[in-house]
């Protein structure tokens, strides 16, 4: 049960190899997603943070 929860409402990344494509991958999440769709830009920025965060973590740790 969880996992269907978390596949409906946990934000998406989708891409394609163009525009149509892209906005084909959208149509067909949003009739089951509830969750956001992200590009590609904001999904690089979430995982450059998320890693900053886990390198300095690590790096107070060893200090």
């Amino acid at each position: 049960m969880e996992h269907s929860h978390e596949m409906v409402y946990n934000d998406h990344v989708i891409g394609g190899l163009d525009e149509k494509s892209n906005q084909l991958k959208a149509d067909l999440n949003f009739s089951f997603v509830k969750g956001n769709l992200l590009n590609s830009t904001t999904v690089e920025m979430i995982k450059l943070m998320e890693n900053t965060f886990c390198n300095v973590s690590i790096a107070l740790e060893n200090k």
